[in-house]
């Protein structure tokens, strides 16, 4: 035992004499250095990150150049370590760690423990690629649901420059400038009241606008219109509806300048609450941010009186001819007692009173040159209380289609020629107030016009060109046009005869289906007034066609005219019609198997052709076609029966061009 005691406690000497020994030696390194001999690195400085920005993920390579960058052991992405790859004295390359999404951070730099203090520029920052909100500034902050509108949008960090698309509520709009701090767009079409995000993409990510920073697409693009105002004369305390477009967002209405209640009960609809005021006339006006409805007579709005007198309110109908008779519905207020109802200065007929609020009455023959005339009603106290300039107790004057005619309807060309304007019976033709002369190409001549009966008038037409029309307008006082048909007036050209050698083609189109070559002549005689005559011949010709969609067939087509042509030559061109008897003088299976054949092998009935010409001129000719049927054949020996249900049918044309003879 006591051996082992001794062993043991020289071990224990050997060990604190080891364990002194390293404490000694570290004692003197520590005395020995010298404050003198302190190593301070040099201050580390960023001027620049290529790429300032990266995935969230990390793992791409960032380069920072800068001064005393050499000796670099340790360098941070704000407070999470990046891998050193290499560094010199200018720069370092670094391998960028994970960092949160749509952040900024400070890139600090350390040698062993002494790091790089914060600073206050942007040179060391880096961004984490993702969605990032920042309150951006639009300039307007409005537009046009068309889109179109040019949006100027500022951010308040320098990371603006090339962005690559910007939206309006998802949907890209055009890019036109860009600079660091702000982008110039144009905003696409949106929905009309919407107010929509905007998100500006650049290489670093999205920019998104807060909450609060909202594109507006106006509720319309254009200016409230009111087309009606229904009733357009009402009482106090009551109400109107008020009918157009655009109505949507509107800030107020005015009637006669003064604000009204209103509700908007649709884009094309709003209601107006009429206030207490003076009886009279006003116009209603509607505002919405676009703009102000024009006036027109459309938004003329009447406030009645409370009076005694009696009050027109509606005609129903408020038209009629001008011989008379029409029974009518005038509807208001203090009728019961009426005797009499004017139109105009004439009295109506036929009075009948219904009631305080409605009567009947039959219009009398009109003699007013007027187009309408204001209806009033009266009784032996007084009439109607008058309001001139309101349209709800106005009666129209009809125009009764070719109630008035012209002759003649064509002149020489040469001198003037004198045209009678004639009414129909029952209507006068003091209803004329001016009578307009129009050519294509030309200004308008009002013509003068003097009285030669109690229904006519006259007017001079001057000389014209040869063949070309004009048309004679007449109109009432109130601009109406009395004769919409038969007004044409055509100036004659010198009567002469034509000849003409005729080229084309034709085509049969019935269960035998082909074309054919044609040839012939032509004689036109064109008369004053613009009819014309003559004659038209086609040579026989050979046509090419086929049975059933395969069998072939050739055959010989005979066309003798039945009498001369006929029809008419003016602005519109030539048209002329005659009829021809056609033959089938042969016709062969594959060119050479007989069918039928002969001079005796023709139509039954005479075929019709109306030629048409819309271009033609006598002087240089021009192209005429025509439709044609072929009705069925006989006398065409033993196979008529078979051949004549092949060829007999309608839809064949011949179209030929007509080149006046040397």
């Amino acid at each position: 035992m006591a051996q082992f005691a001794h062993a043991r406690r020289r071990q224990l000497r050997a060990a604190s004499a080891l364990l002194f020994g390293v404490i000694a030696v570290a004692a003197g390194v520590l005395l020995s250095a010298s404050p003198a001999a302190a190593f301070t690195p040099p201050q580390p400085w960023i001027k620049a990150i290529a790429p300032s920005h990266g995935a969230a993920a990390g793992g791409n390579e960032v380069v920072l150049t800068g001064e005393n960058l050499q000796g670099l052991t340790n360098v941070a992405f704000g407070r999470t370590y990046a891998r050193v790859l290499s560094s010199s004295a200018t720069s370092a390359t670094v391998v960028a760690p994970a960092g949160l999404s749509g952040t900024t951070v400070d890139v600090r730099l350390a040698y062993n423990t002494y790091y790089e203090e914060p600073t206050t520029t942007t040179l060391d920052d880096y961004t984490y690629d993702g969605r990032t909100r920042q309150p951006l500034t639009f300039t307007p902050t409005h537009g046009s649901p068309e889109g179109g509108t040019e949006v100027t949008i500022t951010g308040t960090r320098e990371n603006l420059r090339s962005p690559t698309s910007v939206t309006f509520g998802g949907k890209a709009a055009e890019i036109l400038t860009s600079s660091d701090y702000s982008v110039t767009v144009k905003t696409p079409a949106g929905p009309a009241g919407d107010k929509v995000p905007v998100t500006l993409t650049t290489a670093a990510g999205d920019l998104e606008g807060t909450p609060w920073s909202r594109f507006a697409y106006d509720w319309t693009a254009a200016p409230p219109v009111i087309t009606s105002v229904s009733p357009n004369a009402a009482a106090v305390d009551s109400s109107v509806v008020v009918r157009g477009s655009d109505f949507l967002g509107a800030t107020s209405v005015t009637l006669g300048g003064e604000p009204v209640s209103f509700w908007v009960s649709g884009n094309d609809l709003l209601s107006v609450n009429i206030p207490a005021r003076m009886p009279g006339k006003g116009d209603l006006v509607v505002t919405t941010p676009v703009g102000v409805s024009e006036n027109t007579p459309d938004d003329d709005l009447t406030i009645l009186p409370g009076s005694t007198a009696p009050i027109v309110a509606s005609i129903s109908p408020n038209h009629g001819t001008q011989v008379g008779g029409t029974e009518i519905t005038i509807r208001g207020a203090n009728l019961g007692t009426a005797t009499r109802v004017a139109f105009g200065f004439q009295t109506g007929v036929d009075l009948r009173v219904i009631s305080d609020e409605e009567l009947r009455v039959t219009t009398p023959h009109f003699n007013s040159y007027e187009d309408k005339v204001d209806v009033t009603v009266e009784r032996p106290d007084r009439e109607t209380q008058a309001f001139p300039d309101v349209t709800f107790d106005d009666f129209a004057i009809d125009v009764t289609p070719g109630s008035v005619t012209l002759a003649p309807n064509h002149g020489p060309a040469a001198s003037p020629t004198t045209v009678v304007f004639t009414a129909a019976e029952g209507l006068e033709v003091n209803r004329i107030w001016k009578v307009l002369l129009t050519q294509p190409g030309a200004p308008d001549i009002e013509l003068q016009m003097s009285a030669t009966g109690r229904n006519e008038r006259k007017v001079t037409v001057p000389a014209g060109v040869p063949g070309r029309t004009g048309q004679l307008k007449l109109y009432t006082r109130g601009g109406t046009r009395l004769n919409r048909d038969g007004d044409t007036f055509l100036w004659d050209r010198p009567p002469g005869e034509f000849t003409y050698t005729a080229t084309g083609t034709g085509a049969i189109n019935t269960l035998i289906k082909g074309s054919f070559p044609a040839r012939g002549a032509a004689s036109l005689t064109f008369a004053p007034g613009g009819g014309v005559t003559g004659t038209l011949t086609v040579d026989d010709t050979t046509a090419r066609l086929v049975s059933g969609g395969f069998l072939p067939l050739t055959a010989v087509f005979g066309f003798t005219p039945s009498g001369r042509l006929a029809g008419t030559f003016g602005e519109g061109g030539l048209r002329v019609a005659g009829k021809y008897r056609i033959s089938v003088k042969k016709l062969k299976i594959f060119g050479a198997i007989p069918l039928v054949g002969g001079v005796s092998c023709q139509t039954k009935q005479l075929a019709d052709f109306a030629f048409s010409g819309p271009g033609f001129d006598p002087e240089v000719g021009g192209a005429l076609a025509a439709t044609f049927a072929i009705s069925d054949l006989n006398s065409c020996g033993g196979f008529t029966g078979l051949v004549s249900p092949l060829v007999a049918g309608g839809g064949n044309t011949l179209s030929l061009q007509l080149v006046p003879k040397a």
